[in-house]
């Protein structure tokens, strides 16, 4: 009995370490994805034109009011710039912040439907996550977004 007990514990690590493995994988496909999208100099452009009209206040709602990204974003493009154009300075920014996120969100996400459901379910949920962010991906940029499904998933509570 201790035996089973002791090899369900160390098939339970093996499968958390791949699912670990997996969001970052995952996690790093879409940065990829996004940094080859930022190639498209429009694109680039386009978006350094909201991400600045943001930061400077005079962005309509509700962008003026979705800060929290862009000024920390800027705050570490400032930082950059002082050895790369603001261009480059910008996409590394994204794509770190991107990374960061979308891992955080992956792994959130998944603590959450496990409430409910089985890791494998868990896991399927998560990836069509993913999936919809990739075809996402091509037609938005709402990176505060992807904070507000990580803090929203964190802190939700149960009644």
């Amino acid at each position: 009995m201790q035996d089973h007990q002791i090899m369900k514990n160390e098939t339970t690590s093996v499968s958390q370490k791949m699912i670990l493995w997996l969001f970052l994988s995952l996690a790093f496909f879409l940065m990829v994805e996004d940094i080859h999208r930022l190639t498209n100099r429009k694109t680039l452009e386009e978006r350094i034109g909201l991400h600045q009209v943001i930061v400077s206040g005079e962005s309509a709602p509700p962008y003026r009011y979705r800060i929290l990204v862009h000024y920390g974003g800027e705050w570490f493009i400032q930082r950059l710039t002082t050895q790369l154009p603001y261009a480059t300075a910008f996409w590394i920014t994204y794509a770190m912040y991107y990374f960061l996120v979308i891992y955080l969100m992956f792994n959130v996400s998944f603590m959450y439907f496990t409430i409910w459901l089985d890791d494998t379910v868990a896991l399927i949920g998560v990836l069509y996550i993913g999936i919809t962010l990739a075809v996402g991906f091509r037609h938005q940029f709402y990176p505060y977004s992807f904070l507000e499904v990580v803090l929203f998933t964190l802190f939700y509570r149960q009644p």
